[in-house]
């Protein structure tokens, strides 16, 4: 098993107080702006990608998001995301 790095530790530790705050801010984008993607969430709020992409994963996991995976005009692959559909 790997030993955990004492640098990831660190960081993970300084930026816990930061992650539910960014969520919210995240999901509060992504209802304003259903069909965004991870890209748009970032330049829009001022994020680094890690930043953005974790949260956009948390809340996917969460069931509070969910994508559709298109093809862009450039041919890569691009996931849109909107608030879940709640039954």
């Amino acid at each position: 098993m790997k030993k955990p790095d004492p640098c990831s530790q660190d960081a993970a530790k300084r930026v816990a107080p930061h992650v539910e705050p960014i969520k919210a801010q995240v999901l509060r984008y992504v209802k304003e702006h259903p069909g965004c993607t991870c890209e748009d969430a970032t330049h829009a709020l001022k994020l680094k990608h890690q930043t953005a992409s974790a949260r956009f994963h948390d809340l996917v996991e969460e069931n509070a998001i969910e994508y559709d995976v298109l093809k862009g005009a450039d041919g890569r692959l691009m996931r849109r995301y909107r608030v879940c559909a709640r039954s």
